[in-house]
């Protein structure tokens, strides 16, 4: 906290286990874990975190499907490049 501000809380709730929130959290954050090995020349591992990505996105339209299911169809088109 800067000195002089007033302390409002933490801005964030806590996330559940099971929750919405929690599954896209953390699908946006396998999405983005598998851009890493994607653009570094691992494509097995990361068509292993894109599709966990986006089996974890669920089937709501959210950010996070957005983004796993952009990283899963890049990830598969770098894989079956020769």
């Amino acid at each position: 906290m800067l000195a002089g501000t007033p302390d409002r809380g933490s801005p964030l709730l806590p996330l559940r286990p099971g929750s919405p929130a929690t599954s896209s959290c953390s699908a946006w954050l396998l999405a983005r874990e598998a851009m890493v090995p994607q653009n570094y020349g691992a494509p097995q591992a990361a068509t292993r975190l894109a599709e966990q990505a986006r089996q974890g996105a669920g089937d709501r339209p959210t950010a996070a499907a957005t983004l796993a299911a952009a990283t899963a169809a890049r990830t598969y088109a770098l894989s079956h490049q020769d």
